[in-house]
């Protein structure tokens, strides 16, 4: 899933900011960046 995509799960939801927390989120383990977007790790 691409930022974009995850926004549309939250209300009021930027991709820019969504796409600050996914990268957290790689870098905790929790998820994983791949060419298509992110999955879950």
């Amino acid at each position: 899933m691409t930022a974009a995509e995850v926004a549309k799960f939250f209300k009021n939801a930027k991709t820019p900011r969504g796409e600050e927390i996914l990268d957290t989120l790689v870098a905790l383990g929790h998820a994983r960046r791949t060419d298509s977007g992110y999955t879950p790790a």
